[in-house]
């Protein structure tokens, strides 16, 4: 396949993606809220059991509609649905899912891929926690950006990894 037709079939193919996550999204799985309420709980849920590994008193606590993880009793961060985590697992899935390469290792990689994007996102959680309860003036500093960028930096070594080890010109879909 030339360069040119490869680039443009990758970019309808995300294009087609993009527009049917919209529509997934929006129209079901935000209105329903289920699957962000879960991944808001698993992302705490795996922050505050790093926490309680390096040996904080970390929980899980639920107020209202809000999910946090406290330290000693202290709700110190929120788990929201921007947070969870959904969105990158996403945006992962579908660069892989368009770029050439193996289906069955496509599975795999994205797979394992989410699960390595939910473990970054949980060492995430359980730093700014940290940040929280030690620095709060520095938290939305490190919450929008610092960790922004090493959560992307990681998402995009991915890619890397995907484009530079499992496409090669002789592979097949």
């Amino acid at each position: 396949m030339s360069n040119t037709r490869s680039i443009i079939r990758f970019i309808v193919i995300a294009f087609l993606l993009y527009i049917l996550w919209f529509i997934v999204y929006d129209y079901f799985i935000q209105p329903d809220g289920r699957l962000n309420k879960l991944l808001d709980y698993l992302l705490a849920l795996s922050a505050s059991a790093l926490l309680k590994l390096i040996g904080y008193n970390a929980e899980v606590v639920f107020r209202a509609e809000n999910i946090l993880i406290a330290l000693d009793a202290k709700e110190m961060l929120g788990v929201g649905d921007s947070c969870n985590g959904l969105e990158l697992f996403i945006l992962f899935a579908g660069f892989i899912i368009c770029f050439p390469g193996n289906w069955i290792k496509k599975l795999w990689f994205v797979l394992l891929g989410i699960l390595a994007i939910h473990l970054i996102n949980s060492v995430r959680a359980a730093i700014l926690t940290l940040n929280q309860f030690y620095h709060p003036q520095s938290l939305e500093f490190n919450h929008h950006y610092t960790f922004t960028m090493v959560v992307y930096t990681f998402i995009f070594y991915l890619w890397y990894l995907w484009v530079n080890k499992f496409t090669k010109s002789n592979q097949t879909d």
